[in-house]
């Protein structure tokens, strides 16, 4: 009886896993989700804007290397558990709105802020111009 609930136990763990992987691989960057039909952008929880660095058509090295550490911080929490809130209309780019409420009930966007890894507006200029 003993390694039957084991077993289970062992089937709830490993599909519990996979949908944390699965919202992690969700991130495109660290304000853009894949989606469907459509992928989102992540304003606040509040709808207000936020801006990331561009890790695809950066403007200079360090932007992209930002960047980069700001889409690993984003994956790595929503792989510790975070659920995603689909929001009504678009947030630019064509794209759906969403914001990620992570297990401790966290804006993903407002800790990005705190961190540094992210600024209140749209279309910051990263690199000093």
């Amino acid at each position: 009886m003993m390694n039957g609930h084991l077993n289970l136990l062992a089937r709830a763990v490993t599909l519990a896993l996979a949908t944390l992987r699965a919202l992690a691989d969700r991130v495109i960057d660290d304000d853009s989700l894949h989606g469907d039909p459509v992928n989102q952008r992540l304003p606040l929880r509040d709808g207000a804007p936020f801006d990331a660095r561009d890790t695809w058509r950066s403007g200079c090295p360090a932007e992209a290397a930002l960047g980069e550490m700001a889409t690993a911080a984003l994956r790595m929490l929503m792989a510790e558990g975070a659920t995603v809130h689909v929001l009504p209309g678009t947030c630019g780019f064509d794209r759906g709105c969403a914001w990620v409420e992570l297990s401790d009930r966290t804006d993903a966007g407002e800790l990005l802020l705190a961190l540094g890894l992210t600024q209140p507006e749209q279309n910051a200029d990263w690199c000093g111009r």
